[in-house]
């Protein structure tokens, strides 16, 4: 019995070893530190579906245009702690910064955190309002989006909502 334990403990090790060196890997390839990301939202239906995985190659901030869908993080830590990097299309570009929107989404989105660390979508008074669609730098771009598989990334999606509930 403890042979086959300790079997399938060494199996999990290096299928953990392997898929880390592999995310690292195709990084490295795609010249960026985010190369898959989880699509955890329907702000981008119909381009893509909550679930859907989406492949992200670095890009050059000056090789960014217009209609190009992006891969970002907020310029807020806090956000970026419980938040993963945003995916939506670039509707505005100057020399330094851009501006975002989901294609399902009316509006830009906006963010403010509680006091209890929580991002949520409408400010409670005393709190700031967090911007996480204009004024985006090269600094937060990650990448732009290259290719899609449909539904796999559910995996990692449904991994970290049952963390957020135990946790």
């Amino acid at each position: 019995m403890k042979n086959g334990f300790e079997n399938d403990i060494f199996f999990v090790i290096v299928a953990l070893v392997l898929a880390f060196g592999i995310y690292q890997s195709l990084g490295t390839a795609l010249s960026t530190e985010t190369p898959i990301v989880s699509v955890v939202s329907n702000s981008m239906k119909p381009t893509f579906q909550r679930g859907d995985l989406v492949v992200v190659k670095g890009e050059e901030f000056n090789r960014i245009k217009e209609e190009d869908i992006i891969v970002y993080k907020s310029k807020n830590d806090q956000v970026n702690l419980y938040m993963p990097p945003i995916i939506h299309r670039v509707v505005n570009k100057s020399n330094s910064s851009l501006s975002t929107k989901g294609d399902n989404n009316k509006y830009q989105v906006k963010a403010c955190i509680d006091s209890r660390l929580e991002i949520k979508s409408e400010c409670g008074p005393g709190e700031e309002t967090i911007d996480l669609e204009e004024n985006v730098t090269a600094e937060q771009i990650r990448g732009k989006a290259i290719f899609i598989v449909p539904k796999l990334g559910y995996p990692k999606i449904l991994l970290t909502d049952f963390l957020n509930a135990v946790l």
